[in-house]
């Protein structure tokens, strides 16, 4: 995830991205914005893994869920084990609810979920795996700061215009 002034919530925009890897190197499956005037990294960590999970759904093969936010990581972790969550009163229900509803979709494919520290560096990494893991977590940022590209021009003016008149 990417969020642009993450601690003004009246001009931060936030994005996403989820990726793949090929066997040969992380490739971008999907990435965005997120919708809403509800702008926080949070959403975009949660719209990043229901993506992941449609993905998974729509190539009707097994895979496994690399997340790097421990709130995201807990929520899949205790659907996986089975466990029945409460999601209707949290904070950012209709999201955690979407992510609910799509894993419920996609169990038969998620083999595990497994948490990635963020902003972590690869070659920090005392085991290939964990080096393996970051890279992919830096790929999937990647793809977030490139899907800024893609918000329309006039929300990126709108959002700067504004910033400007907060100063």
């Amino acid at each position: 995830r990417s969020c642009s002034r993450p601690h003004d919530p009246f001009t931060r925009l936030a994005t996403w991205g989820s990726v793949l890897w090929t066997g040969q190197d992380f490739q971008c499956i999907s990435c965005g914005g997120v919708p809403g005037w509800r702008q926080t990294s949070l959403r975009a960590e949660i719209t990043a893994a229901i993506s992941a999970l449609k993905y998974l759904s729509r190539q009707d093969k097994p895979g496994r869920l690399w997340i790097d936010n421990q709130q995201v990581y807990n929520t899949l972790s205790a659907l996986l084990h089975g466990s029945s969550l409460t999601l209707e009163t949290k904070r950012d229900a209709d999201l955690w609810m979407l992510l609910r509803d799509q894993f419920k979709h996609a169990s038969g494919y998620v083999l595990d979920v497994l948490k990635i520290r963020a902003h972590a560096i690869a070659s920090d990494q005392l085991t290939p795996i964990d080096e393996w893991a970051v890279k992919g977590n830096t790929a999937a940022d990647a793809a977030a700061n490139a899907a800024r590209l893609t918000l329309p021009p006039a929300l990126l003016r709108a959002t700067e215009r504004d910033r400007k008149s907060v100063v």
